[in-house]
């Protein structure tokens, strides 16, 4: 791949399950790699040749869409980029106007309409996307604001996407006035705070999107559950620099939740082993102390964050899988496990609704990990962290400067970020299992 970045973006029902991801990509029309359809993952009828993207009539921009979708279908595969849910995807007016979007599943994408003010929209503007609308696509006006509230493509439009940090609270209600009357659902965007989610429910939206399922609610006063509290002192006892062999097999053992669910995951479709695993020691035996000790782990974080979204124990595994795929190729891959856990410590905060350095200063992890979850220290952890954050941002231009002078290009951070999706998404669903 090259010069391909992919970022998925979840968007939420009212009670924080995923309703779908907006899909967003970024390419360049002039140096990239552009696959066949025989090197798709998916089947897809009809999709351009290269010959076609260079001998018809799109502009760059145009260009730029198909190459990302291009891309898509081949390093990932569309269903699994969007976790088998529905994808937001930005398209142009001149794609609007074109038969290439008919050569996607309209029952897996929905289609992101920028240019939707009455000056924008001709008539054969409004009669494709109209002609889209009637096939069965979902058609959503992306950062709608109070002067597109006379916009033609309403009466086609299934949903809006309204930016909470563009809009005053007073222009958003009066949006809300026009766009309710149309019968058409409301996306809530930027959302940055449980309090903005809050704010958002409070005004009828249905849909919510933004970092705020990500922030940690802290509250003072809460104590951690019992249940809870014991797993924590299992992180704590696992972790430590004295376990032996057999002290990680007996703290295992003593909690007989904890081995079924272990063993349960151990012996699902994920780890993918021929024979079946039905003993702690086995388990052991088999994959090492080390990987049970990450597998435990692992386990331990579904059950901690199981009253959570679960997009954020996803999240979870995609950043200690992204940090473990960095360290390898920054030169730390004797430390990989370590930098697994720092990823997967990161929301901590979030599953326990308390501040991280509360929650480890028991916990016996390296104190350059701690560091850098607490303190955003520049150690090796927090440059690794420093790094995941703003691909998650899409902070791309400051990134790439980070990245200068390094061994690691944007398309590394990219296949890796794409690759750590996809193992995310299979380890999520077999801790579910």
């Amino acid at each position: 791949m090259k010069n391909f970045v992919l970022f998925r973006k979840p968007i939420f029902s009212v009670d924080l399950d995923v309703f779908a991801y907006e899909l967003i990509f970024r390419t360049s029309p002039k140096d990239f790699s552009f696959f066949s359809k025989e090197e798709f993952k998916e089947d897809v009828e009809d999709f351009p040749t290269l010959e076609d993207l260079e001998s018809s009539g799109y502009t760059e921009k145009d260009k730029g869409t198909i190459i990302g979708i291009n891309n898509i279908f081949s390093l990932i595969g569309l269903k699994k980029a969007i976790n088998n849910k529905r994808g937001l995807i930005k398209f142009t007016k001149n794609l609007l106007k074109s038969d290439f979007i008919y050569t996607l599943p309209k029952n897996y994408i929905g289609i992101l309409i920028e240019q939707y003010l009455s000056k924008d929209v001709d008539d054969e503007y409004r009669i494709a996307v109209n002609r889209l609308h009637n096939s069965g696509y979902i058609i959503v006006l992306d950062n709608f604001n109070f002067s597109g509230l006379a916009s033609p493509l309403l009466a086609a439009a299934n949903m809006v996407k309204i930016d909470f940090l563009r809009n005053s609270e007073d222009e958003i209600k009066n949006i809300l006035t026009t766009v309710f009357d149309y019968g058409i659902e409301a996306i809530a965007d930027n959302l940055n705070s449980r309090e903005d989610f809050e704010k958002a429910k409070s005004l009828s939206f249905s849909l919510f999107s933004g970092n705020f399922f990500s922030r940690p609610l802290i509250i003072a006063a809460k104590d951690i559950e019992g249940n809870k509290l014991n797993y924590l002192q299992i992180l704590k006892e696992i972790h430590s620099p004295e376990l032996d062999y057999k002290k990680l097999e007996d703290i295992i053992k003593r909690d007989l939740a904890l081995s079924y669910k272990l063993l349960k995951y151990i012996n699902s479709a994920f780890f993918g082993l021929t024979r079946e695993i039905d003993s702690i020691k086995t388990a052991l035996v088999l994959l090492g102390d080390k990987e049970i000790k990450r597998w435990v782990t692992v386990t331990i974080f579904a059950t901690l964050a199981s009253d959570k979204p679960s997009e954020v124990l996803r999240l979870s595994l995609l950043r200690a899988k992204f940090a473990e795929l960095l360290a390898e190729k920054l030169g730390f891959s004797d430390m990989k496990e370590k930098f697994f856990l720092m990823g997967l410590f990161s929301l901590i905060d979030v599953i326990l609704d308390k501040p991280k350095e509360e929650i480890l200063g028991d916990i016996p992890l390296d104190d350059e990990i701690k560091n850098a979850l607490i303190k955003n220290s520049k150690n090796e952890y927090g440059v690794v962290l420093n790094i995941i954050l703003l691909y998650e941002e899409q902070k791309i231009d400051v990134l790439e400067e980070i990245l200068n002078g390094t061994n690691i290009s944007l398309d590394d951070v990219s296949q890796y970020y794409i690759s750590s999706l996809e193992w995310a998404d299979e380890a999520f669903k077999a801790t579910q299992e």
